[in-house]
């Protein structure tokens, strides 16, 4: 079991290494991934994304959490790197309010905090408290 915390602070997900898969629960599942929210971190959702795409090499196979169960092994570095745009600001938000932001990246959709998005104020100061 794997603590993934992003989507929510107790978010996990299952790795049999012994049969190559990975069962992401909600870390991970085609259609759009909502990063926002009560208990949503996007800090920490890079940080779990970026240790499932670590082990990426180690899998034969990605379950996610809803809908199409089964996803391609480049979905996780994918996830990470397009998470990671929308972090550093390279995406641009295709719709904004003042909690919610929309981004689209090439393969992926993310709705998330908006001031979970670096650059924002509220975000610098807890990430300089880190």
């Amino acid at each position: 079991m794997l603590a993934t915390p992003g989507h929510l602070p107790d978010s996990i997900a299952q790795f049999d290494a012994r049969n190559g898969l990975l069962f992401t629960g909600d870390t991970y599942y085609p259609g759009p991934i909502y990063v926002f929210g009560p208990g949503a971190d996007p800090a920490a959702y890079q940080r779990s994304v970026d240790r499932l795409a670590a082990l990426a090499p180690q899998m034969r196979h990605v379950l996610g959490g809803q809908n199409v169960p089964l996803a391609p092994l480049s979905i996780l570095p994918e996830l990470a790197r397009e998470f990671a745009e929308v972090r550093s600001r390279k995406l641009t938000a295709a719709k904004s309010d003042p909690k919610v932001s929309e981004y689209h990246g090439d393969k992926l959709v993310f709705f998330v905090n908006t001031s979970g998005v670096r650059g924002s104020r509220r975000t610098e100061s807890a990430e300089m408290i880190r």
